[in-house]
């Protein structure tokens, strides 16, 4: 162990003066964490997979936002998924679910935003656009193995001061951990929060190849009072074919459908009573294939009277509990009067079918919230990004959901735009701001009140 704790020694005090050192010591704090594991001392690793957490989430949310897509997809791949180790670690008492739920707010939630960062990033002008030019170009020098000592220092330095002055004219980009403690103060007194998580289980104890195991769901379940209780859904893939079976008869129309959805929330929300116990509003923040389970409607497909989804009980699905906090521009301050509400309607597209009905659906909606639609080729991404706290965003149109893509499901699905080309989905090419093909996480700043989507699934 001594070698190992020394790493960490030296990385801490190297990352309290330089942030570029935070990916470093989330190694090291792993590497001590894992022969903690293999020596069956998890209340020693518990907290060093914490630190290790920490470090990576802020390292990642300064780096990625400033890196072209491909290099941010390197520098996550060159991480791997050690980030999984802590859901691991959940039914090890209540230490062991703190440190799950933490990792599940600070390092899996944040890389679904990134988009929507570097959305503030491509918008912004002035002062902060030529910080951010110049940051981009500083990242580049740094990504590059051969730099010089000196002139990676000095790279490091400047990076160091214009981050500083960005976050301070951009405060909506600062990194910041989350404490499962801020999130269950506002979830409400009738409120609680559902975290569902598809992780891998991790053994160091086996040989080296052979540590992740079969991938299984596991639920992280947060209440007002700050309680937080993990339990295991069981392995992935009979919940998933439980999932696809109940799509697949919902598509067709049949009988079986109603059935396979109550078999879907009997899987989800079964072993979950006596953690949610009497709370009337459940926030589901899904993972994997759950992303594809309408959960406000789920009570309603299974037929109504489930055992596990009783009258009077409301479903929202959020994407994290993370987003119920007030952002650093919202907090404290007097809320601002939302801007008109936007209207979409059949979107222009390459590929996809045209949908005359979403149109009229468009115009009509428009008509009762009193705004003009926008319809074809004016319903484009650059409206949605240019929209500031719209009351309602109303899409009708085309959605779609990629089976071939990879990495986080919700970047699979999302709505298409005008400009969206057909051939241009996740699994062949990464969505960006010019392919009219959004994800399903991008939303404008400030965010609506409401936001309401009617797609026709594009298969």
């Amino acid at each position: 162990l001594a070698p190992t704790e020394e790493a960490v020694r030296l990385h801490r005090e190297l990352a309290k003066s330089n942030p570029a050192y935070q990916e470093e010591l989330a190694t090291s704090t792993t590497n001590l964490a894992d022969l903690q594991l293999q020596q069956g001392n998890p209340a020693a690793a518990i907290p060093l997979l914490r630190e290790a957490m920490a470090s990576e989430a802020l390292f990642l949310q300064q780096q990625l936002p400033l890196m072209a897509e491909e290099r941010r997809q390197a520098l996550v791949n060159t991480l791997g998924n050690r980030w999984e180790q802590p859901f691991s670690q959940a039914q090890q008492g209540p230490a062991g679910a703190e440190l799950a739920l933490y990792t599940r707010l600070n390092r899996y939630a944040p890389l679904q935003d990134i988009e929507r960062r570097q959305a503030i990033l491509s918008r912004s002008t002035g002062a902060p656009r030529q910080l951010v030019e110049r940051l981009t170009v500083l990242t580049a020098e740094l990504a590059n193995a051969n730099l010089d000592v000196n002139k990676r220092q000095q790279a490091q330095d400047e990076s160091q001061r214009l981050q500083a002055e960005l976050f301070r004219q951009l405060p909506q980009l600062k990194p910041r951990l989350v404490e499962p403690g801020e999130v269950a103060q506002r979830l409400g007194a009738d409120g609680v929060l559902v975290e569902l998580q598809r992780y891998s289980p991790y053994d160091p104890r086996q040989a080296e190849g052979q540590r992740f195991g079969a991938e299984r769901y596991l639920a992280l379940v947060l209440q007002p009072g700050g309680v937080i209780q993990a339990v295991d859904l069981g392995p992935a893939q009979p919940l998933e074919q439980a999932i696809a079976t109940a799509l697949t008869a919902t598509r067709d129309q049949t009988a079986e459908a109603a059935p396979a959805w109550g078999a879907v929330a009997e899987q989800v929300f079964g072993p979950l009573q006596a953690a949610i116990g009497g709370q009337r509003r459940w926030l589901i923040a899904p993972d994997g294939e759950l992303h594809r389970v309408p959960f406000s409607a789920l009570a309603v497909l299974a037929g109504g009277g489930s055992r596990v989804l009783p009258a009077g009980v409301s479903l929202q699905t959020i994407g994290s509990g993370r987003d119920l906090l007030p952002s650093p521009t919202t907090a404290g301050a007097t809320p601002k009067a939302a801007a008109l509400p936007l209207v979409l309607a059949n979107p222009t597209t390459r590929g996809w079918p045209d949908l005359p009905a979403a149109e009229a659906e468009g115009a009509a909606v428009a008509a009762a919230l009193k705004v003009a639609p926008q319809r074809g080729a004016e319903a484009t991404v650059a409206k949605v990004q240019q929209a500031r706290g719209p009351r309602v965003i109303h899409v009708a149109g085309h959605g779609y959901f990629d089976p071939e893509a990879k990495g986080d499901p919700l970047l699979a699905s999302g709505l298409v735009l005008a400009g969206a080309d057909a051939s241009r989905r996740p699994s062949q090419v990464a969505p960006s701001p010019g392919t009219g093909v959004q994800p399903a996480l991008g939303q404008p700043t400030g965010g609506p009140d409401d936001g309401y989507l009617s797609a026709k699934e594009a298969a």
